[in-house]
Order: structure tokens, then C-alpha cells, then sequence
């Protein structure tokens, strides 16, 4: 079994907390395809075939494989923002890790998703399916399952769908990826709502 980080942003963690994002797409390599032709093939160990490259998995995993999320973060500072007088109070103890999606408050200072270590992670993707298709290619049932779907607004005659609302968000990131119809790596999970660690130590237990 492989573990590795993989970056969120806030919308999408928040997604992931409400059970709406089951799915992820994120760009193949430009070196591991270099021909407008398809992947020759997939063998039976889901190894992708690629016409520059022979033989690749998934470098974000493989079915059975583990992601832990990296969000953007900090540490609770009791010294600083705890302003009980009873002891013991309800505040977190320090070192805690407080989570931007939870309490966007400006004006602390935030640690970048790209540093969030291993222990102060919450949440782990248990991979359950990889594939890898044209950007363009994704269906309206897969943009909800990423966590697109957005709901109505009062008062609002139309609504955007959500693939149009994954294509904006797409492109955002990165670029014109969409309008060359790149090709990506379609990661289908299970969302775990808990550390990689505690729970690989639970499994353990168990077996």
C-alpha cells in the first residue's frame, strides 16, 4: 500500500466534508504523452501503457492506496487566543490544528496546504479507481461527483451546471489545460474522516 499528500482548497475540502466530492482530476505529465493517440493499453495490474513512455501508474495511487489531504492550517496558541478564566475550558490545547475551511478568520496567520505535515491532516482518500480520459471528456454525473453541483439561489432563474462550473474552475487553475482537452488522471475515492496514521493504527487493531 502507497501513501501520499495531495493539495485541496478550501471549496473542495468543504465539499469533501459535506460527502458531495467522491472524485478528483488532476493533469498526466506532457512527457508521459506525446501523441494525440490514445494509451495503447491497460494490462490487468491497471499499469497505463503510454506511447512515449511504456509502462505508468497513477502517481497519486493506485485502488487500495491511501491520500492524506493537505488544507491550509494553523496551530491553536492558547497563550494568545485563549481568554477563559475557568480552567480547564473548552479551547483547544496548543499545537491543536485549526483548519481554514472551518474558520476562515482573516486575520490569523495561515500556514499554505503545500506545508501541512502528515500528523495534522484530517482526512484520507482511500483510492478505490483510477482512469485516465480527456479533460473534456468528463460527464455531467462525474463533475457532481467532484463536487461541482451547485445548489439554487433564491430568486435566480437558471443555475449553472456542473460541468460549466467544473470547466470555470478547471481553467482557473490551470489555464488553457481545458481548451487543449489535456489529458488527466481520474482518481475515484472513498472519503475517510480521519489521519492517515490513526487510521492505519485502527486497521491494525482490527485484523
Amino acid at each position: 500500500m502507497n501513501i501520499k499528500p495531495m493539495i485541496f482548497n478550501t471549496e473542495m475540502v468543504q465539499a469533501l466534508l459535506d460527502g458531495r466530492k467522491i472524485q478528483t482530476r488532476r493533469p498526466v505529465k506532457p512527457c508521459m504523452i506525446q501523441s494525440e493517440k490514445a494509451p495503447l493499453r491497460v494490462s490487468d495490474d491497471g499499469r497505463y501503457h503510454f506511447w512515449c513512455w511504456g509502462e505508468a501508474n497513477c502517481p497519486f495511487g493506485m485502488p487500495g492506496d491511501l491520500i492524506y489531504v493537505r488544507e491550509t492550517f494553523r496551530r491553536f496558541d492558547s497563550s494568545n487566543e485563549c481568554g477563559c478564566s475557568d480552567a480547564p475550558c473548552g479551547c483547544p490545547r496548543t499545537g491543536t490544528p485549526i483548519y481554514f475551511s472551518d474558520c476562515s478568520c482573516s486575520e490569523s496567520k495561515w500556514t499554505p496546504s503545500i506545508h501541512m505535515p502528515r500528523w495534522a491532516s484530517r482526512l484520507t482518500l482511500k483510492v478505490t479507481g483510477v482512469r485516465v480520459e480527456r479533460v473534456q471528456d468528463i460527464s455531467k454525473a462525474d463533475a457532481e461527483a467532484e463536487g461541482f453541483k451547485l445548489p439554487p439561489v433564491d430568486g435566480q432563474e437558471f443555475s449553472i451546471g456542473a460541468k460549466t462550473n467544473f470547466r470555470h474552475t478547471w481553467e482557473k487553475i490551470y489555464g488553457d489545460s481545458w481548451n487543449r482537452n489535456a489529458w488527466v488522471w481520474v482518481i475515484d475515492f472513498e472519503v475517510i474522516r480521519q489521519n492517515v496514521d490513526e487510521y492505519l493504527k485502527e486497521q491494525e487493531r482490527a485484523a
